[in-house]
């Protein structure tokens, strides 16, 4: 079987949450794989986790596998803790008045 097909697979089957977070090998090792077999440029070492993704990311859409993506937006992106809305203010925030000053319902 060829190796980018391989890769390939092993890409699409790998799980968002395994690519998000840092304590786990899959992003640097599918990395490391894709550079191996043509698939996407070398980074520098120091290259952040981020840059790896967004050239998985590349390697994802130029061979079809836009679902990568979208279940990483749907699985990581979508349950970040969210910030609660602001209460309502007390007073309007926006109140009218007539010529003569007197305010209007």
């Amino acid at each position: 079987m060829d190796q980018r097909y391989k890769l390939l697979t092993r890409l699409a089957a790998c799980a968002p949450r395994a690519l998000a977070e840092s304590h786990t090998p899959a992003l640097s090792e599918l990395h490391d794989g894709a550079v191996a077999v043509g698939l996407t440029g070398r980074l520098p070492v120091a290259a952040a986790a981020k840059a790896r993704l967004h050239a998985l990311f590349d390697v994802a859409l130029e061979h079809g596998l836009v679902a990568v993506i979208t279940h990483f937006v749907q699985e990581v992106h979508t349950r970040l803790p969210t910030v609660p809305p602001l209460p309502a203010p007390a007073q309007p925030l926006v109140s009218a008045h007539s010529r003569n000053g007197q305010a209007l319902p």
